[in-house]
Formats: C-alpha cells, structure tokens, sequence
C-alpha cells in the first residue's frame, strides 16, 4: 500500500475486512498533512480575498495545483472522518 501511495494514489481495494485498518493506516492523512493542508487552503482563501492568486508560505510559493492537493487532503480527512466539517474553516 505503501507503494501505490507513493505513485500517487489515494486508496485501495481489498477483499478482506481485515485488510480495511492497514490500508486505511497508510491512505488517511497524517495530523501533520491535515494542518498543513488548512494552513495552505485558508492562506490562498485570504490571498483570493484580496486579489492575489499565489501567495508565499513558509518561505515557499503556493499556486493553484498545490492549492487543490491541500484541498484533497481536507477533502480525505473529512471523508475518513479525522475531521469535521466545523473544523475546517
């Protein structure tokens, strides 16, 4: 799983249930990626805000593509149910 993982996949299939928590181990977002990612999405909200549609964050650029992968992260978590829906702003 790890593998599929790194090529860019965000999940997959199995036939046994207990195949569910190690899969779901390595496909859930990590806190780390989590906060990374509200940081990122709310960071071009504001920048959107006020015209701008790349912003600077923690010394790196930030544009669209990397917007929208934080959002998927977002999106993940809320599906896994890590987060909920009040906890993203």
């Amino acid at each position: 799983a790890n593998l599929i993982k790194d090529l860019g996949f965000d999940g997959k299939s199995v036939i046994n249930p207990r195949q569910i928590a190690p899969v779901h181990s390595v496909f859930n977002p990590t806190p780390k990626e989590i906060e990374k990612a509200k940081r990122i999405v709310a960071a071009m909200r504001e920048a959107e805000a006020h015209g701008s549609g790349v912003i600077s964050l923690n010394g790196k650029m930030v544009d669209k593509p990397v917007v929208l992968r934080a959002q998927r992260v977002i999106d993940l978590a809320l599906a896994a149910g890590i987060l909920t829906p009040g906890e993203v702003e």
